[in-house]
């Protein structure tokens, strides 16, 4: 798991030094708006 979240931190750093101001923006956007939309579609469990 480790290797996992280190690979995605990486990944996630390359695309913030590569990306202008406005791609990183809309990169924050579309990750934001699938988290919103997977937490919309699952379905929600209260202990």
């Amino acid at each position: 798991m480790e290797n996992i979240n280190q690979s995605l931190w990486e990944w996630l750093t390359w695309v913030f030094k590569r990306g202008t101001e406005a791609q990183c923006r809309l990169f924050c956007y579309a990750l934001w708006l699938i988290w919103f939309s997977r937490n919309r579609l699952m379905p929600r469990v209260t202990i």
